[in-house]
């Protein structure tokens, strides 16, 4: 699954003085400005770029650009799920490898030889998703602010695919970092490990299932992300002290018992 979508892409030549207008876009834009100078507007403040600098914008956010020198800059919108914030970030000794292979990337996009659009392949998006990450990563002033990204864009991965297995290395180099990275960062914010809190999903969602009296126990097994329901069993019964089948029981006759009582108080009325 590709971890974004990609919208539009278009290569700008500019020329001095030239004015884009303050505008927004429904999806993330990232600008690339392969030479060339200006200053762009992100909601109310202004910021200069030079050439090689990257501009990464969200959604909905208004902004426009001036240009300083005469330029050249890659253009491309998409979504994700990745929630990445607004930034103007210009090379240096830290991330100049990164911007370098943005512009790599940009620079080879091919074009469709029916329409002569441009075409932009899944793997060329996943790779320049996973270098603004790297770029936010080496930036001091927002590495705070999009670790806490990373860890709210895991808990929903997670949350969508709870009954599939996650190859947390895997997840973890397509955001950008290595699984130890992505493990403590993960760690710090929520106080346990990535594992312990798919863990705790499954646990809630298959207590919220067992509700459901029809519903077979091996079924709400496979739905949780469990590989048997012999695994599913042991390891409900060492959480919540009884097996799947007990807990079933329980809820249901406690619900019987809350059901009976409150009629009965009714008729006491």
């Amino acid at each position: 699954m590709s971890a974004a979508k990609l919208i539009r892409f278009y290569v700008y030549r500019h020329l001095k003085r030239d004015y884009v207008l303050p505008h927004k876009h429904s999806a993330y834009e990232l600008l690339y400005y392969e030479k060339g100078a200006g200053r762009v507007m992100l909601g109310q403040n202004t910021f200069e770029y030079g050439k090689h600098s990257c501009v990464i914008i969200e959604p909905n956010l208004l902004h426009d650009d001036y240009t300083l020198e005469e330029q050249t800059v890659y253009c491309i919108q998409f979504s994700s799920d990745m929630k990445l914030a607004s930034a103007v970030i210009a090379p240096n000794r830290n991330n100049e490898k990164f911007i370098k292979q943005i512009g790599e990337i940009l620079s080879s996009v091919g074009k469709d030889e029916v329409t002569g659009y441009p075409v932009v392949a899944e793997y060329q998006l996943d790779a320049l998703l996973v270098l603004l990450i790297r770029l936010f990563n080496v930036d001091n002033s927002i590495r705070r602010v999009y670790q806490k990204t990373v860890v709210d864009y895991l808990k929903k991965y997670m949350n969508n695919y709870i009954g599939s297995k996650i190859d947390f290395e895997i997840l973890s180099e397509k955001i950008g970092y290595t699984y130890e990275r992505t493990r403590k960062i993960f760690k710090q914010s929520e106080g346990i490990s990535m594992y312990q809190y798919l863990l705790n999903l499954r646990l809630a969602k298959a207590q919220n299932l067992l509700y459901d009296k029809n519903k077979k126990i091996s079924d709400i097994a496979a739905e949780c992300g469990f590989s048997s329901p012999i695994r599913f069993n042991l390891f409900f019964r060492e959480k919540m002290e009884f097996s799947p089948g007990e807990y079933r029981k329980i809820v249901h006759r406690t619900y019987r018992d809350n059901v009976a009582r409150k009629d009965s108080d009714v008729q006491k009325g």
